[in-house]
């Protein structure tokens, strides 16, 4: 099993990073998604499609992956498993909790585990998503810090 795991953090609130990382639709603005859509469902067990690059920072080749979110409590943890698009791993599932800071701020840690099925890959998964999950929680953490709403809305 293949876990990686990053960090970032935000000067703003909890909720506000929430109400960005659980709407889909906004995942266009922070993240190396270029395209974004949700397929059915709400909350616990929304079906989301994603368009990605397999290499952070190049605009090809880039993948369709599926997910289902898996966990979903308000505004702390967010969770989700890969239901297809990413070719020669299984076992792919995230998790995105929000620490309050004491000084003010959240903590966003993201972990990802994952099983590759081709030998010899994990390195090379291990150095793509690690990559492309630290723009991602970088990306959102800025993106929460500009959003002039705040928590505008509840999702």
């Amino acid at each position: 099993m293949l876990e990686i795991e990053v960090q970032a953090q935000s000067a703003a609130a909890a909720t506000t990073v929430w109400a960005i990382l659980t709407d889909a639709t906004t995942w266009t603005a922070w993240s190396p998604v270029d395209r974004a859509q949700v397929e059915s469902g709400h909350e616990l067990g929304e079906v989301r499609r994603f368009r990605v690059p397999l290499v952070a920072g190049l605009s090809w080749p880039r993948l369709t992956s599926r997910e289902r979110t898996t966990i979903y409590e308000l505004p702390r943890r967010w969770g989700y498993e890969m239901l297809s698009g990413v070719p020669g791993v299984t076992d792919y599932a995230a998790e995105v909790n929000l620490i309050p800071m004491q000084a003010g701020g959240t903590d966003i840690r993201w972990r990802v585990s994952l099983r590759p099925s081709v030998t010899g890959t994990g390195g090379a998964l291990r150095w793509m998503l690690q990559r492309l999950y630290a723009d991602t929680a970088t990306g959102l953490a800025r993106a929460a810090e500009a959003d002039p709403r705040g928590f505008a809305h509840d999702r």
